[in-house]
């Protein structure tokens, strides 16, 4: 049976609402005993996009059916930016990864694959640490629609400066939403869709929940990759990160995901 060695799900934005759901997982795979490779499947919650009006993607039609290649696939690769432009040593460093471990699974969980023409998303799983436990890696959304005074507060924004979590119980689109604000109260923005089971979770459980800033990109770097935060707790018994059914593989097939044993990806 393959193993995953990385795993990322891919979610993807409802036109209309804005609102993200997760479709798929891209996986990198152990090959057991053979060359390393890559995997696609669809997960159960594509049947609830599907409702908001999501088809599958012309690379992989078949709901039920898991995609298998040695080399990343094409809808994918072309998220990366090249390794042979002129910048691509500072779009590592804008990222936060060190340019010797920046595979094409790390910059795709880092840069969450975005593109200003599309409405996918990309994120992974969290990593379990000996030291850290649950840690993961986030860019902060909606700091576009906060005022001038947020955009400059990020800016001066510290290295592993604490950032700290809201409960916005208004928000109607999203009911569990959590903005950031800074020890100085500013807002700066709201924690991605996907990580707020996690965080409620946590919080509720954990000894510690913490976040901090790990990256500032000053303009003209684009304003959904400007503030890399990073979310640390503990990580409690038989907690397993984005283990619901709905994040479960239509096919049975799919190789299979490990939890906790990740490994760091910088």
């Amino acid at each position: 049976m393959n193993n995953v060695l990385h795993a990322l799900f891919v979610a993807w934005q409802d036109p209309v609402t804005r609102r993200f759901y997760p479709v798929g997982r891209l996986a990198q795979i152990d090959g057991a005993g053979c060359e390393d490779g890559f995997e696609f499947v669809y997960i159960h919650a594509a049947l609830e996009a599907e409702i908001a009006g999501f088809q599958p993607f012309l690379s992989f039609p078949d709901r039920h059916q898991v995609y298998r290649g040695k080399e990343l696939f094409p809808m994918f690769d072309n998220r990366l930016v090249s390794q042979k432009r002129a910048d691509f040593p500072d779009y590592i460093n804008q990222l936060g990864l060190l340019p010797a471990n920046a595979t094409p699974i790390s910059i795709l969980s880092r840069s969450s694959g975005r593109r200003a023409t599309d409405t996918l998303e990309l994120f992974s799983l969290p990593e379990f640490e000996s030291e850290h436990g649950y840690r993961t890696w986030f860019w902060i959304d909606g700091l576009r629609h906060f005022p001038d005074s947020s955009v400059k507060r990020v800016t001066a924004l510290e290295l592993n400066e604490r950032l700290f979590p809201l409960w916005d119980i208004q928000n109607r689109a999203v009911p569990n939403a959590i903005p950031l604000r800074t020890a100085d109260m500013h807002i700066l923005g709201y924690m991605p869709s996907y990580l707020l089971d996690d965080a409620h979770a946590l919080t509720q459980t954990c000894n510690f929940c913490e976040i901090y800033v790990d990256r500032v990109n000053p303009p003209p770097a684009p304003v959904q990759q400007r503030l890399l935060c990073r979310l640390e707790a503990c990580w409690p018994d038989g907690f397993a990160p984005y283990s619901s059914a709905r994040y479960q593989p239509l096919s049975e097939d799919a190789a299979t995901v490990q939890t906790p044993a990740f490994n760091s990806i910088d």
